[in-house]
């Protein structure tokens, strides 16, 4: 029992020399002024629109600014992937994949996760991509205007017996990517890879730290490469645009970080340099190929960003753009070795 009241009195000896230090310092009316601005902070920050609302304000702002119709139907998948749940539960040796369904003009996912667009199962070169709702091919209007269906329009003319396939589920992260791959990617026969990921190693991951994210992503990377090295499949590993990296944020931009965390740029930026740094260098150490798409969207002045990971059908365009001009001598390489004969 003694040793219980002196505990106490220990305890609240150092709680009173905590306070009292404190009231030195800043007094009781810098107490209450910091309470204020902080009070005051919080109410500035919440006000106005949020969640859903927001995300929908954003997404058709990217159309509005930029004098296009918006598309009645919102994001193909819905706002916050509403119109594709619930994912499917348990999926083989996979822990989820998109569950199976058609919804005309929007989404299609066949029986085993995968979407398709292009040639058959004869397809060559088959080009899969492998990720998360970015790879999805989230927040376009239409499947018709996804970054892998422009993406295919843009390379069927040199490549025209060219498969694209995407393995993808909202929220995953790294490892889970390669997983997908892993146990199921491969069943597609691919003749190159592309992870599409990266953001939600350091996002979706809640309680756990950014160096904890970097690590993880680093080991999924390193798989994804020895394991293209095992199987002779071109592997690339891109990382994905996101918010932070846009120069001029409007006013819903600027919203949509705030909500998402304190300092957002100051917080989160440098650890995803990073995060692209040592993938550009650990995919050189196993034989693979890198691409930064992080600041592909900086330079766009409109909203362009629904949330920090998702983009409208104008980003849409310009990833697949980029990828057609970044996977284009990829694929004709893949195209002249396997024209290549025996006695060659």
């Amino acid at each position: 029992m003694l040793v219980i009241v002196a505990f106490g009195i220990t305890a609240l000896l150092v709680e009173i020399g905590v306070r009292w230090n404190f009231y030195r310092e800043s007094g009781t009316s810098g107490l209450a002024q910091m309470h204020l601005y902080r009070g005051i902070a919080r109410a500035w920050k919440h006000r106005g629109p949020a969640g859903v609302e927001l995300n929908r304000l954003a997404w058709e702002a990217t159309y509005t600014e930029r004098g296009v119709e918006v598309p009645p139907v919102g994001p193909r998948e819905g706002y916050w992937a509403e119109r594709i749940r619930p994912q499917q539960y348990p999926c083989g040796d996979l822990d989820a994949c998109e569950r199976t369904q058609t919804i005309p003009l929007l989404v299609t996912i066949d029986g085993r996760g995968f979407q398709h667009v292009g040639g058959g199962l004869d397809a060559f070169p088959r080009l899969l991509f492998v990720g998360g709702s970015v790879a999805f091919g989230a927040y376009a209007s239409t499947v018709e205007t996804a970054y892998f269906t422009a993406l295919f329009r843009l390379l069927q003319d040199e490549f025209p017996g060219l498969g694209i396939s995407i393995l993808a589920r909202n929220g995953s992260v790294g490892l889970e990517d390669f997983e997908s791959y892993a146990l199921r990617g491969s069943e597609v026969q691919p003749d190159m890879v592309v992870f599409v990921n990266g953001l939600n190693d350091l996002m979706n991951r809640p309680g756990k730290s950014p160096d904890e994210g970097l690590r993880k992503y680093r080991r999924s990377v390193r798989l994804a490469a020895q394991l293209g090295h095992l199987q002779q499949v071109s592997m690339v590993f891109a990382m994905q645009p996101f918010l932070g990296g846009k120069l001029h944020k409007t006013p819903l931009e600027r919203r949509l970080l705030d909500l998402t965390i304190d300092n957002y740029e100051e917080v989160i930026n440098p650890w995803y340099r990073r995060m692209a740094a040592e993938a550009e260098m650990l995919a050189k150490q196993g034989e693979a190929v890198f691409f930064d798409y992080s600041d592909l969207l900086a330079d766009e002045e409109p909203t362009t960003f629904a949330d920090q990971w998702h983009f409208s059908d104008v980003g849409h365009t310009l990833f697949a753009k980029a990828l057609a001009h970044d996977l284009a001598p990829l694929l004709r390489s893949i195209v002249e070795a396997g024209q290549e004969t025996p006695s060659q």
